[in-house]
């Protein structure tokens, strides 16, 4: 779990309904005042984050990157296409258990209702580890807490994360390293 916020005003630009730039607004417009600062039908359209940085994220700029692939792979996946992706903040590290302890402390989250899952967010062993077994609302929940514009990313900003604007396949190359992360194929 990791929780993103707009690194821009809204009023910059307008969005798609999954948190993207809309094609319009990212298409570079002359601007006559400003050459270097694309026009969107909604006015100018900012590719840095703009708005002030929320503690533990970091800004992924905006940009048109390609989303899934036309090679072999899950058949959700093809065939790669463009998107656009506005400025966001996003969490630098994953949500502990002891962060969203804090979280159900502050009467903001309810512990999930699967046993295993509530299990192991109450075992004091797995405090400095990752959150897992949350529903979608406890999700959302814990991001409205930890930020105040706070949500959960888009796909389309999760594959701007992890992949960046130059299209890698994984966020350390192209290069399956078994040895690096759970991935399809590893043994």
């Amino acid at each position: 779990l990791r929780c993103v916020a707009l690194g821009t005003d809204t009023t910059d630009a307008c969005f798609d309904d999954h948190g993207g730039l809309c094609p319009e607004a990212a298409r570079d417009i002359y601007n006559e005042e400003n050459p270097d600062r694309p026009i969107g039908p909604c006015g100018p359209v900012s590719t840095e984050c703009t708005t002030p940085p929320e503690a533990g994220q970091v800004c992924l700029e905006a940009g048109v990157l390609v989303r899934g692939s036309d090679e072999d792979g899950y058949a959700t996946a093809t065939p790669g296409h463009t998107a656009h992706v506005s400025p966001f903040w996003m969490d630098v590290r994953e949500v502990s258990v002891e962060d969203y302890r804090g979280c159900i402390a502050e009467g903001r989250c309810r512990l999930p209702v699967m046993d295993a899952a509530a299990d192991y967010i109450t075992d004091d062993a797995n405090l400095d580890r990752p959150v897992v077994g949350l529903h979608l609302f406890n999700m959302n929940e814990y991001c409205r807490f930890s930020h105040p514009n706070g949500r959960l990313p888009t796909e389309t900003e999760w594959e701007r994360a992890a992949r960046g604007l130059s299209g890698r396949t994984y966020p350390w190359g192209e290069d399956a390293a078994c040895g690096r992360a759970a991935t399809h194929g590893c043994q």
